[in-house]
């Protein structure tokens, strides 16, 4: 049996947020089938086992064979990647493994997330005044754009960069 969750990865953006939704997941016997580019918009899950695993993500420009080999001689699995977003679970059974159990490891990766999701703030911001700029211009009479265009234009961007602004607050907020 076979099950779809769609926008995962948008709906648990905090890192920390997705791995909790992994490992509910698994607990009630639904595990991904496979992870790859467009998981995070829809992610199919097989039923099988109850299971208690400790999923890990993290986002980096690319996974060394190094890194790769670091992480599965310490017993992780490597499940999948959804763009440079890569995820790892491991199996337990009393004390639950933390894969970035130092706080400087930890705060190391909560800065990628922030800065990769800040960058995509600054350039649904920029549209944005840009579509403040258009709007002026309207009221001004210096352009003909319609009104309808410029309203649609500040909306997709404005509330694209309150989403992301959002996003960028839970991330340096988060209890580590």
């Amino acid at each position: 049996m076979k099950k779809s969750e769609w926008f995962t990865a948008y709906r648990y953006v905090v890192p920390e947020a997705y791995e909790s939704w992994f490992e509910d997941q698994a607990a009630e016997g639904w595990h991904p089938e496979k992870i790859r580019q467009f998981s995070s918009m829809r992610m199919v899950m097989e039923k099988g086992d109850a299971k208690k695993y400790k999923y890990a993500v993290e986002l980096l420009g690319g996974l060394s064979p190094e890194r790769k080999a670091l992480y599965t001689d310490f017993g992780w699995e490597y499940v999948g990647r959804m763009s440079n977003v890569f995820v790892w679970r491991k199996e337990y059974t009393d004390k639950r493994p933390e894969m970035f159990s130092d706080r400087p490891t930890a705060e190391k990766r909560t800065r990628r997330f922030s800065a990769a999701i800040s960058v995509s703030l600054g350039i649904f911001l920029f549209g944005f005044v840009i579509g403040l700029v258009l709007l002026l211009r309207k009221l001004l009479g210096q352009i003909s754009y319609e009104w309808l265009d410029i309203i649609i234009m500040l909306a997709v961007y404005g509330g694209a960069s309150a989403l992301l602004l959002t996003v960028v607050r839970k991330l340096k907020k988060k209890p580590m």
